[in-house]
């Protein structure tokens, strides 16, 4: 990337890279590895190092002035996370330290595909991922074009891991970038030609949700019912909290005193899907207060209350969750996909499952055509 875009801001950043906030700590962040480039990049571009010899360097904000730092190189590591070769740190007071990787699409992508679906499933699985993923992160850009960074490395957005971290094989590799390179430049748009926020998630159990009744967006990719993949390990799930342990993280959530007492907890509302839109918790002495699904998933751990669709047992010493199917059930359904891919339906097919109101179009459908290096 050249440097002269980030000297030039946040705005100039040319539209084929992804900005991916990789790591957030407390503390200045240490970088090892071969280092061939450092700038701190205001008030005005200062070469810090130039050359191919320098291991390391140490990042404070109180010696940079809180201004950002561009670094290059090959092996890099930030506090022990291996990160691709060209990371930007930065301090902001509210997000702490940040180190930001700068990757073209297609590195991006490489390194998503692997994170977010087992590559040894169904080419046209893998497809319709990858599109759907193209679809999301582009979509966040422009929606997130003044932030610091596009997208966290997280399943807050898309998971990332550079490719060189999951020791593919060199078929699987090849099939990584086949799945990317045969769908090269398709993106999902609405009735109107704008690029939809393209969720997806694990396994919907037989039926996805709207956008609206998760997040309260407007956007709707209607609700699909009917797939069920048998073979999904979160067909069915079961998640148990103690109740001494529900009623402290519930009373930091709502900011109650540690007086307060859980009385009772239930799910209040449903979504069309049946899933638990609202969640009440009533504690003695102080009354009700409601908790959205998601914010409970999010509060006990997306990977312990892994949907909203469950029953809930309340007890004396604990409360039981069992449910079935994994992640918010909105858009693309992973392993309905797989499903679908076995039975011997192409990507589009799978895509026009779960997002049946949108468009598949080529890139120079979609206000900018993508740069030939991309994918």
């Amino acid at each position: 990337m050249g440097l002269l875009l980030l000297f030039m801001g946040v705005s100039a950043i040319a539209e084929s890279e992804v900005r991916v906030r990789v790591l957030r700590s407390d503390k200045p962040l240490s970088v090892v590895g071969q280092l061939s480039r450092i700038v701190q990049l205001k008030p005005d571009p200062i070469e810090l190092f130039e050359g191919q010899s320098q291991q390391n360097f140490f990042y404070d904000q109180s010696k940079y002035q809180g201004y950002s730092v561009y670094v290059e190189g090959t092996g890099l590591k930030v506090d022990g996370v291996a990160v691709p070769e060209k990371v930007l740190l930065n301090y902001h007071a509210s997000a702490k330290y940040q180190a930001i990787a700068i990757l073209m699409m297609n590195e991006y992508l490489m390194g998503v595909l692997p994170s977010e679906m087992p590559v040894g499933w169904g080419i046209e699985a893998l497809k319709a991922q990858a599109i759907a993923s193209r679809t999301y992160v582009r979509n966040v850009i422009q929606h997130r074009r003044y932030r610091s960074f596009d997208v966290e490395a997280t399943v807050m957005d898309q998971v990332y891991r550079p490719l060189e971290s999951h020791a593919l094989s060199k078929a699987t590799e090849q099939k990584v970038r086949s799945a990317l390179s045969e769908t090269r430049g398709q993106f999902l748009t609405d009735q109107k030609g704008d690029l939809i926020t393209a969720y997806y998630h694990a396994d919907s159990a037989g039926s996805t949700e709207s956008p609206a009744e998760v997040w309260g967006e407007g956007q709707s990719f209607g609700l699909i019912k009917g797939i069920q993949n048998k073979q999904s390990p979160y067909k069915s799930w079961v998640f148990k909290r103690s109740r001494e342990e529900l009623e402290s993280q519930l009373r930091q959530h709502f900011g109650l005193k540690e007086t307060a007492r859980l009385r009772a907890l239930r799910v209040s509302e449903t979504s069309s899907s049946g899933r638990a839109h609202m969640v009440e918790a009533q504690f003695w002495g102080v009354g009700s207060r409601k908790i959205s699904g998601q914010d409970l998933r999010k509060l006990l751990g997306f990977g312990r209350l892994k949907s909203t669709l469950f029953k809930m047992s309340f007890g004396e010493k604990q409360v039981v969750f069992r449910g079935k199917g994994f992640g918010h059930g909105v858009g693309l359904c992973q392993w309905g996909a797989k499903y679908l891919a076995e039975q011997g339906f192409t990507y589009r097919d799978i895509l026009k499952h779960y997002y049946p109101t949108a468009e598949l179009l080529e890139s120079e459908a979609v206000q900018r055509p993508l740069a030939s290096t991309e994918i």
